[in-house]
């Protein structure tokens, strides 16, 4: 991202609340509004993935996925996606976040 806008690290740190959605977009506003944001991007990516890839975020959500079960009012397909999600995260690595 800095290299194809040529953003600073306060430019990053101000736009990166654009992009963020769910909890990482609530986590961000937390700290915004607690004045606890990083002054650089570089402790930003490390804040954010001891936060959203972090060994216990990892087990909880393979704890999620085991116990994963279709609920009454579900349908098969949406609880196919549901499931489906929750792999695609456990198995997503990380990419380089510039």
């Amino acid at each position: 991202m800095r290299t194809l806008f040529r953003a600073g690290d306060p430019q990053l740190l101000r736009n990166i609340s654009n992009w963020l959605t769910g909890a990482a977009g609530d986590w961000y506003l937390q700290l915004f509004q607690g004045h606890h944001l990083p002054d650089t991007w570089h402790e930003f990516k490390k804040l954010f993935l001891s936060r959203f890839r972090s060994p216990e975020r990892i087990v909880a959500l393979k704890i999620e996925r085991s116990r994963c079960v279709q609920k009454e009012s579900e349908t098969a397909a949406d609880f196919y996606q549901r499931y489906l999600g929750l792999n695609l995260e456990l198995i997503q690595k990380p990419k380089k976040i510039y």
